[in-house]
């Protein structure tokens, strides 16, 4: 499942806010304006529904919507799609938005995918020709990688590094001279 940043006290309001309705009979329908955290579990759900390529679940954040918006109670479903022409994956924007009454919000969302990743052991210096002794696999984000990265040491077998580079950092094609035939992973994918 996904792991949201929510504020606690957002939490609280909205639980108290569905048990008093609820309490006295009433329908949350026909509250004035739509609640904050109904758009956010709207995008949680939608980001639930997207298929990464990722043997990890994926995290996310949102920032908290601005509790003073003044959205009208929408009467039927909201409707959530990525924003703009490109689906960037690590900050793609959502757009939620109302047939009735019409309106539409449109959110920048930070997304966390992780996977398996070949990175340094120790501080490697320049020119040095890798060997599988000096990476190790662990788990990075790579959501931001958007000119690949490695999955496995055959991959980069006596590669030559081009600059220094600190432990722990991912390898990426731009770290090794262009003698890199096959390049794994471009940019993380997301499948619709």
């Amino acid at each position: 499942t996904l792991v949201m940043k929510h504020n606690l006290l957002n939490y609280v309001a909205l639980a108290l806010l569905v048990m008093t309705k609820v309490g006295y009979g009433q329908n949350l329908s026909n509250q004035v304006y739509q609640s904050p955290l109904i758009i956010q579990d709207e995008i949680e759900y939608f980001l639930e529904q997207q298929r990464y390529d990722s043997p990890y679940p994926i995290t996310f954040e949102l920032k908290n919507i601005n509790c003073t918006l003044k959205l009208k109670n929408c009467t039927g479903n909201l409707h959530t799609q990525f924003a703009g022409l490109k689906k960037n994956i690590a900050k793609p924007l959502i757009k939620v938005s109302c047939a009735k009454p019409r309106w539409s919000i449109t959110l920048a969302v930070r997304v966390y995918l992780y996977k398996d990743v070949l990175t340094l052991k120790q501080a490697t210096p320049k020119n040095t020709l890798l060997q599988i002794t000096g990476v190790q696999i662990s788990k990075q984000d790579v959501s931001l990688l958007t000119k690949g990265y490695f999955e496995n040491y055959q991959q980069i077998k006596q590669f030559q590094l081009k600059r220094a580079l600190a432990a722990n950092t991912i390898l990426t094609p731009n770290h090794f001279f262009s003698n890199i035939v096959e390049i794994v992973d471009k940019s993380p994918s997301l499948s619709t």
